[in-house]
Formats: C-alpha cells, structure tokens, sequence
C-alpha cells in the first residue's frame, strides 16, 4: 500500500512540474512578436502567390524595418523574379549578382543570365535584360539543370572585362568537383571556355554521406589573382590532405592558372570578402550541427575541419551510415589551429560577407554577413543580416546587431553610386534592397 501511494504521490508531482513548465513557456513566449512576424509573412506570400498579376522585375514588396538590436530603420524592397522558390528548385540557389559599371550582372541556378541598370532600382520595375550564351555546350550533366539535383552555379566575379563563372563539373558518372569558367564580358553573347578545371572529385556512389551542397565556389579577386574556395562535399578527411583541393581556399594566377593552397582545414566555405586597403581576407562557411564561422584568412594558415570545430557531427555520421568519423574537439588553437573570429550555435546557415562604408550605416570598419536560416527557424532570428563593427585589424567584433530580412538571403552587394545593399532573396524568389532611413 506504501508503495502505490509513493507511486502515485510521484506521479502526481511529475504531472504538476509538467503542467507547471507548460504553463511557463505559454506564459513566457512572445506570442505578439510571433503574430506579427507570421502577419508580415501571410501578406508577402498573398502577394507573391499571385504571380499571374506580377510582371518580372516588378517591385511587390516596400516596407520599413528596424535592426533587433540598435533599432536603426531601413526601408526593405523587393522585385519579383520568376523562378521557383528554392526549396520548389531542388534546393538549387536562385542565383548571384555582380556589380557592372552601371549595370548588376545576375544569374540564375542553371546559367540563365541578365542584366539591369542600377538607376532602375529607384523605379517600381527592374528591367532584366536577358544576355544569351553558350553554358549548355560546355555543360552537359543532365542533373545541373534538373530539379531532383543540386548541381548550379556557385559564383560569379568580374575583373578586366572577364566574367568567372563556378559551377559544380561533372568529372566523370556520379563524380563531381568545383570548377570554373570563363566569358569575354560582351552583353551581346557570353561565349565561355572553362578556365579552372582539375581531375580529383568526389563519387557519390562512394561516399556514404555524399553531399553536393558542400561545394564552396565563392571567388574573389586578389592582387591580381584569385581566390576560390572549393568544399569538401561531406569527404571530411579532405580538409587536411595537403595533397587535395577539397576543403581549401585556392590562390590561381590569373595569367598561367598555376595556383597554390592559400589556407585548408575548411568544410563549406560560402562567403569571401578581401580588404584591400587593409590587405586582409574574410571567409564564412558552413559548420556541420552548429559551428557556422567568420575567419580572418592568413595564408599558408590551417582552420580545424574536420578535426576542430564548435559544431557536431550529424547523427547519420554514425547511426545510418556507420562511417564513425572522430567527434571534433571545439578548441582550434590548442590543436594548432586559426581560431574562428566568431561561430555560431546553432547554425544560420551563413552566406556571402561584405563591407559597408561609414556613409552607409555610420559606422567605422561595418561587415554585413548574409544568412540563409534553416527551413523551421525562428523569422525574428535567422534569414538576416548579421551587422559587425570590428576593430581595426579585424580580430574582433566591436558591436553587433540583426536586420531581419525574413528570406533566404544567397547573395549581396554594396552599390556605392546608390548607397545601398543588393540582395538575391530565395523564398520569393526577388532581387532585393536594403537603404538605410
């Protein structure tokens, strides 16, 4: 008898501490922030369902935000583009844009590229003129252009009238690496050549946790030379093997294509950014569970992955496919390695770094780091701009604040002429605007 009421005396008080933190979390959610953010969105998506009354390039969205910290406001636009949103496109990015002179250059997943004039974006409607090429001859693989595939571009870069191109190549069946091309920078025809190519790739077929979005591609122009980053496609071991392009951030000479490691130990290096009156270089990339960073590149350096990072290993690692891999300790400097500027817990699916001047946002050495969430995440935390003030010789973020956009953010720019940010949104999918008020 003793038993059973200490049975149920214990039952009782589990079902109280249960209700009680029920009762809690109700009580202490921000359920008016949540309406609001989920009204914001109702109406985003009212529109942009209807497609059959947009044009393209026409401007659907126009509205006021504030950053979740300073509270500085900016007004946000967005012109509708009309491709499937990214989870309706295989997961394929929508696209990336590159400053022109007077015109942005964009492209789309499969190599559909357009222009449009900068002073347009004062205007109700962006005009996107289609600039034909050849991408089909020199790209072949079926699955590139498929929607059951994420196989895309990667990146585009302009420099003394060339655009470069990266892509995910196939190699050979089912094996495939980061390569690049290149066009003579005639908006009559784009007529590519590759430029960049190599024999090593990863075979699908092979790997157990073979994963095509872990492709890098990012490219940035760099005394004269280029930077390339190129992912590891989930074959971790490959960030530490000197003797493999996966997992690095590449330098090639632009005049003979020799190139060199310029830093490894990387998993998914998605964001490059190089300052050229202070000679330094900022790199995002991916973490696994967790562990998105922002590095400061010092060549002939070694970053951690897979060895350290301040992200986990997925379950598959170990329950599905049984590879094992060792869990990576969190500390990199006390393995040898390049600490991360900053990481992320949990991740924000981190994307393309820029630089802001002060008449922008009024602030000294401003980065904008661009993120994509993740398909369940919170609209109020991730899909933003993550806004950092460093300090002179970038080792240290000053301040910080978020400027949510609300959408997968893919790509951005900084357009001086304009004095405001460009952005490839993927959830509409749109070109966007940011201007500070």
């Amino acid at each position: 008898m003793k038993n059973k009421m200490k049975f149920f005396t214990l039952l009782i008080s589990i079902i109280f501490l249960l209700f009680s933190f029920l009762t809690y979390k109700m009580l202490s959610f921000d359920y008016v922030k949540l309406k609001k953010e989920l009204s914001i969105l109702k109406i985003e998506t009212k529109k942009i369902s209807n497609k059959n009354k947009l044009e393209i390039g026409e401007i659907f969205i126009s509205k006021k935000i504030l950053s979740n910290r300073n509270k500085d406001s900016f007004t946000l636009k967005k012109y509708y583009l009309p491709f499937n949103h990214y989870y309706a496109n295989g997961l394929k990015s929508i696209g990336y844009i590159q400053l022109l002179e007077d015109k942005i250059i964009f492209t789309n997943a499969i190599g559909e590229f357009y222009y449009f004039y900068n002073k347009e974006l004062d205007s109700k409607k962006i005009n996107l003129i289609n600039i034909p090429n050849n991408i089909k001859d020199l790209i072949t693989d079926d699955l590139f252009y498929s929607t059951k595939a994420t196989y895309s571009i990667t990146d585009l870069e302009i420099f003394n009238g060339k655009l470069f191109v990266s892509y995910n190549r196939l190699v050979k069946h089912g094996c495939y690496n980061t390569s690049i091309l290149v066009s003579d920078l005639n908006l009559d025809k784009l007529i590519f050549k590759n430029f960049f190519t190599y024999d090593e790739c990863v075979d699908k077929y092979v790997e157990k946790e073979y994963l095509s979005h872990l492709d890098g591609g990012r490219m940035q122009v760099y005394k004269n030379n280029l930077l390339f980053t190129i992912g590891d496609y989930q074959k971790r071991n490959l960030g530490q093997d000197s003797d493999s392009l996966f997992g690095k951030v590449i330098l090639i000479n632009l005049e003979d294509k020799s190139y060199e490691i310029f830093s490894k130990g990387h998993r998914n290096p998605q964001g490059l950014l190089y300052l050229k009156d202070e000679d330094i270089v900022l790199e995002t990339e991916h973490g696994p569970e967790g562990g998105d960073e922002i590095n400061k590149l010092v060549r002939k350096q070694n970053y951690g992955w897979p060895i350290s990072s301040y992200g986990d290993l997925t379950p598959t690692n170990y329950l599905e496919t049984g590879r094992n891999d060792p869990k990576p300790f969190k500390s990199h400097v006390d393995h040898g390695f390049i600490e991360p500027i900053k990481y992320f817990l949990p991740s924000i699916g981190i994307s393309q770094i820029i630089k802001v001047p002060k008449k922008f946002n009024n602030k000294e050495n401003n980065i904008y780091v661009a993120s994509m969430g993740r398909k369940k995440s919170k609209p109020y935390v991730y899909k933003a701009i993550f806004d950092y003030k460093f300090n002179e010789n970038y080792t240290k973020i000053l301040d910080e604040d978020e400027i949510v956009i609300g959408e997968r953010i893919r790509d951005l720019i900084y357009l001086n002429s304009k004095n405001l940010v460009v952005m490839v949104l993927e959830n509409s999918p749109s070109i966007a605007i940011l201007k500070k008020n």
